[in-house]
């Protein structure tokens, strides 16, 4: 048994060993740097075997998510924080010089250990000309490896503790040490992802298809009753989310909030009703049609990271609201009603790109006064989805794709307006909504 042991200890020790050290370069600023020459450094940091990187982009969007985007280049604690959520085991942070009397320039690169922020060590290489040649990306490779090895995302801060000056090529300033309160702050915690609100608006598009059936006895209609189809109509849409809580507690209680949306959209309606005889009247009708929901939302975040679901749980009231200009026939249903949902964003492997979709279930609605549109009385039962992509833009701004389907099904009895006795009806909504949102 101790042999098994003392295997399983080597065995485990040895893939420790070889695990790869995950990379990022967070910037390379200056004349002549950006986007392509972190490409070239991170080829030469490749071919030195044993190394990965996460892309830049997807570190800078996680730093914008925890509204550290302005101070990750500059600023170690944020760096980290950064880092440890993406599983981070080194930062990379470069910076090209022109000498004032040559087209000569110097490549400085900074190092700092994923975990704790701590400084590793500076390389500088001499580029002749402002060339940076593969031989240039090699030689910066080999002078900041044995930095980039050292560095471990899993390193607690706080358990940091002062180390002897790390040797580099040129003498660096010396590093601010990380306050007690920052690093508290920086732990990540179950729950606490999430900004403190969200703000969408933008055209939303809906149709509306209503089926009524009455009974043989009714006055008025036969029995296929009414059938109502609307084209999809255009209007605007607005939505919002705030979670006050967050601004004062850490944790799972942090995930309470309040939400809010509103959508109108603007149709002429065609009516077409047939009479006893079977003939037909068709008339345009002037039509409002809106939609509205307020309520309180739990949101639960795995991690603070953006690429970390985020599960969230809904109860609220809503008001659905059809109305047609005074006509024999038929005036519109208004539904109000209690709902509960249960909805999740899952960011697809980076924050930008993040799936959404969302369920509710109405277990009754009033109709008030439209009632009678109808019959006597009615029981109704609904339930809806909405199932989207949002993408995270940066700087808190984001845009979102949702398709949205609500339907409502009607058990009616007793003689409403004019002798209408109703039986049965479905009233169901769909549509599109383009939207442009900010969450801070």
């Amino acid at each position: 048994m101790r042999v098994y042991l003392v295997c399983f200890c080597l065995l485990w020790s040895t893939l420790a060993v070889a695990q790869d050290t995950h990379v990022a370069i967070v910037a390379i600023r200056g004349k002549g740097g950006g986007a392509q020459v972190i490409s070239g450094l991170q080829g030469a940091l490749k071919k030195l075997g044993g190394i990965t990187f996460e892309p830049t982009a997807n570190f800078r969007a996680e730093a914008e998510q925890r509204n550290v985007g302005e101070r990750v280049e500059s600023d170690p604690d944020a760096m980290a924080r950064v880092a440890r959520a993406l599983q981070v085991d080194a930062v990379v942070r470069g910076d090209l010089e022109t000498s004032g009397r040559s087209r000569d320039q110097s490549l400085t690169l900074t190092v700092y250990d994923g975990g704790s922020g701590r400084l590793l060590g500076e390389a500088v290489v001499n580029v002749s000309k402002g060339k940076l040649s593969p031989k240039v990306f090699g030689q910066a490779a080999r002078a900041i490896e044995p930095y980039v090895r050292q560095g471990d995302h899993r390193a607690a801060a706080a358990a940091r503790e002062p180390e002897p000056a790390v040797a580099v090529v040129e003498p660096v300033p010396d590093v601010a040490p990380a306050r007690l309160e920052d690093e508290v702050e920086a732990v990540d915690e179950p729950g606490t992802r999430g900004p403190l609100f969200r703000l969408r608006a933008g055209l939303s598009t809906q149709a509306r298809a209503f089926e009524y059936r009455a009974e043989k006895e009714s006055v008025l209609f036969l029995e296929e009753g009414i059938n109502y189809d609307s084209s999809l109509a255009p209007g605007f849409g607005v939505e919002a989310e705030v979670y006050p809580l967050a601004t004062t507690l850490k944790g799972p209680a942090a995930g309470v909030g309040f939400t809010a949306r509103f959508d109108k959209v603007f149709l002429e309606t065609k009516q077409t009703v047939t009479n006893e005889d079977e003939s037909t009247v068709s008339q345009k009708l002037d039509t409002n049609q809106t939609q509205a929901r307020v309520g309180l939302r739990y949101r639960y975040g795995f991690s603070e990271s953006a690429t970390s679901p985020e599960l969230q749980a809904d109860v609220g009231l809503g008001w659905s609201t059809f109305e047609l200009e005074d006509n024999d026939e038929y005036r519109g249903t208004n539904y109000q009603y209690w709902l509960l949902g249960v909805g999740a964003l899952v960011p697809l492997g980076t924050p930008l790109a993040v799936a959404e979709a969302r369920f509710n279930f109405v277990p009754t609605a009033d109709l008030g006064e439209t009632t009678e549109e109808l019959a006597g009385s009615a029981e109704v039962v609904g339930f809806g989805f909405n199932a989207g992509l949002t993408s995270r833009l940066g700087g808190g701004l984001f845009a979102s794709l949702v398709y949205d389907w609500q339907m409502y099904s009607l058990e009616l009895s007793g003689a409403g307006r004019g002798g209408r006795v109703g039986r049965t009806a479905q009233d169901t909504y769909s549509g599109v909504r383009l939207l442009a949102g900010w969450a801070h």
